[in-house]
Parts: C-alpha cells; sequence; structure tokens
C-alpha cells in the first residue's frame, strides 16, 4: 500500500493504529503523517498520537504545513549507466501470501574486474517489490553454487 498522501493513509487509519500499538508496523507513522516527522517522538507519543487520529475519524491535518509531493524520476535516477545487467526472466508475484528471500544468480557478464561507483534497481512493477538486496560473488565463491542461474532459489537466512 501507499503512504505517500492522505488520500492513500485514511483508509487503513484503524489498521494502522492496531499495528503500532502491536508493534508490526514501526514505520507507519513515520511515513504517513507529516505532523509526526516533523518533530521527534518518542515510540510511546508516536503510537497515542496515531492511536488518537483514527480514534477521531483519521481526520486531515492542516496542509500549510505538508512536504511537497514526492517527484518521481521517470527513467533513471543515477547517471545513465554504462551496463546494464538484466533478470533473463520475469518472477511473478503471487497475488497473496508471503514470499521467502528469494536469490537470483544473474551474471554481470564482466570479463575483468570493474570498479562500481553506482547501481539502481529497476523492477518492472514497482508497487510489488517491497526492497532488493544485491550480493556480489566473487569469481570461484562456493556461496549459492548450486544455484540455477536466472532461477528463483528460497532460502532461510
Amino acid at each position: 500500500m501507499a503512504f505517500l498522501t492522505y488520500e492513500q493513509v485514511r483508509p487503513y487509519a484503524k489498521a494502522i493504529k492496531a499495528d503500532v500499538l502491536l508493534k508490526r508496523c514501526a514505520l507507519a507513522g513515520r511515513s504517513a503523517l507529516f505532523e509526526i516527522r516533523k518533530r521527534p517522538f518518542s515510540d510511546a507519543g508516536r503510537d497515542q498520537i496515531l492511536a488518537a487520529w483514527a480514534d477521531s475519524g483519521a481526520k486531515e491535518g492542516d496542509k500549510s504545513g505538508a512536504p511537497a509531493p514526492r517527484k518521481f524520476t521517470e527513467g533513471w535516477n543515477i547517471d545513465k549507466p554504462d551496463v546494464v545487467v538484466k533478470m533473463p526472466l520475469a518472477y511473478e508475484i503471487p497475488a497473496k501470501g508471503e514470499i521467502e528471500y528469494t536469490y537470483f544468480v544473474i551474471p554481470s557478464g564482466f570479463t575483468e574486474d570493474k570498479w562500481v561507483q553506482q547501481v539502481e534497481v529497476r523492477p518492472s512493477d514497482r508497487t510489488v517489490v517491497h526492497h532488493a538486496v544485491i550480493y556480489l560473488r566473487e569469481p570461484g565463491s562456493k556461496w549459492m553454487a548450486d544455484a540455477k542461474r536466472a532461477l528463483p532459489t528460497s532460502r532461510r537466512i
């Protein structure tokens, strides 16, 4: 779910309250409500503010103090890359359920050492990708040596 605007957050007010009070959603208050981001609250103070907000009907705050809407860059966020490494196969995300950490071994195609200054991950559907962790596997490494190239490998970490 997106937490960029009041309209996106409002339908989840009761769920946000429940999750924050149960300590299941530690970042909800920090990303959803700009009034809370402006001041350093303790966890308990933030929890009380979110609970009171949800209990009072989750009214929209004063927009005059809101930050400018976030602008997303079209194209690359980094400098134009010299090399683009792509996943050769799409990975389908199920509509429901949890996905274990899933690893993909994608060869870079490099045949010699390279300096890497910037990296950007560009999922084809940003709405379903929560985060990505990238590892560089040195030549000859035994880590994930049994993984099939470009195919998903799920492992508990």
